[in-house]
């Protein structure tokens, strides 16, 4: 997927995820202060009690909105510095060419977790490092295309 892409995805994910879970925590705490704030004068008729739970409602509604804009914004920034801080670190390290499919980087061959786990374990156990392994499995594609 193209950074451009990723960073745009990150951020909005993040945005909503960090917005929601904001407005959600402050709404409720800010209904707490209020029932706090409005204990010594409780309504004692219908229309009191629903024009009291109107004003509640409305209370935490603009508490609950400021904050979770703001917790929005502040985890979109940090997972947008992450994504670019990754992006600019491929870029110099020069993997940024490898495409990041797994196709693209090993071959015609594709593995799943399960076999990058044992290959993992293959190669503890053998002793070869995992950039011998590299370079040979290298070596023997470039054999196999002449």
């Amino acid at each position: 997927m193209p950074f451009d892409r990723r960073l745009l995805l990150a951020a909005f994910s993040s945005f909503t995820c960090g917005s929601t879970l904001g407005y959600l925590n402050t709404s409720r705490l800010a209904s707490l202060r209020f029932r706090a704030e409005n204990a010594h004068r409780l309504p004692i008729s219908n229309p009191g009690w629903y024009l009291y739970h109107k004003s509640k409602n409305y209370y935490k509604l603009k508490h609950g909105l400021g904050a979770g804009l703001r917790s929005g914004f502040y985890l979109a920034a940090w997972a947008s510095l992450f994504f670019v801080v990754e992006e600019s670190m491929d870029v110099f390290r020069g993997t940024w060419r490898a495409g990041r499919s797994l196709t693209e980087m090993e071959g015609e061959r594709t593995k799943n977790a399960v076999t990058t786990m044992t290959d993992g374990l293959n190669s503890r156990s053998s002793g070869m490092r995992a950039t011998d392994r590299q370079r040979n499995s290298v070596q023997r594609t470039l054999q196999e295309e002449q």
